[in-house]
């Protein structure tokens, strides 16, 4: 029952540096889009290009979206992947429990 505390505190901690990390990639993909359009802006500003920015900024901004929504994804599947080992840990505990008695 130990083994499995210590393992659930380390899923917890995981989890926890998951969720930091997939903030911190969620607000850099989000200002990256507002960064290169200004940079693009500039530099086509000062030499003649034709290409259709919308269309560029486009395919980032859904590329952004789907980064945003895996994290997301996976941060739920970590969190169903905890419940279970709590739930478990619970189920033997009890099973413990009863085995010894008490």
């Amino acid at each position: 029952s130990n083994d499995i505390t210590i393992l659930l505190q380390e899923i917890a901690k995981i989890q926890q540096a998951l969720t930091a990390s997939a903030s911190a990639v969620v607000q850099y993909s989000e200002g990256f889009v507002g960064i290169l359009e200004k940079q693009l802006s500039k530099f086509f500003t000062e030499k003649s290009v034709n290409v259709d920015f919308a269309t560029v900024l486009s395919c980032i901004g859904k590329s952004s979206e789907t980064v945003s929504n895996d994290i997301t994804t996976l941060l739920k599947e970590i969190g169903k992947i905890q419940q279970a080992l709590t739930a478990s840990a619970s189920a033997s505990a009890s099973a413990a429990a009863t085995g010894a008695g008490i």
